[in-house]
């Protein structure tokens, strides 16, 4: 259900993430947030995705849905949780709404383009 949301939101859609957080209205699921294993530590966990369902505003939601997976995060034994924003599309300012510290611009890199 949550990687199905993902593919259907998300620019780039989804990843092989394997730990995923939502934001629901009775039934219907409205946003998503995921997790994987970092890809080079793996004693990091990366936030992969975060979306929301087109034309459906959630004030604070972004931050309801990380602060919801903050206890799941611990009792793994994560002590740190790294993201990026790809800024072709976004700028990234929702993670540092969210808690999150700004570390570093990374250089362009390599995209396929159909």
């Amino acid at each position: 259900m949550a990687r199905n949301f993902i593919d259907e939101y998300h620019l780039q859609e989804s990843r092989n993430s394997k730990n995923y957080f939502g934001i629901f209205s009775e039934e219907e699921l409205l946003g998503v947030v995921s997790f994987s294993l970092h890809h080079r530590n793996f004693y990091k966990l990366t936030l992969d995705r975060l979306c929301f369902k087109a034309g459906v505003r959630i004030i604070g939601g972004a931050s309801k849905l990380i602060e919801h997976s903050k206890n799941w995060i611990k009792n793994q034994g994560f002590s740190e949780v790294v993201t990026w924003s790809d800024n072709r599309w976004s700028e990234g300012k929702v993670y540092e709404s969210c808690g999150f510290t700004f570390d570093g611009l990374i250089g362009p890199d390599y995209s396929y383009i159909d």
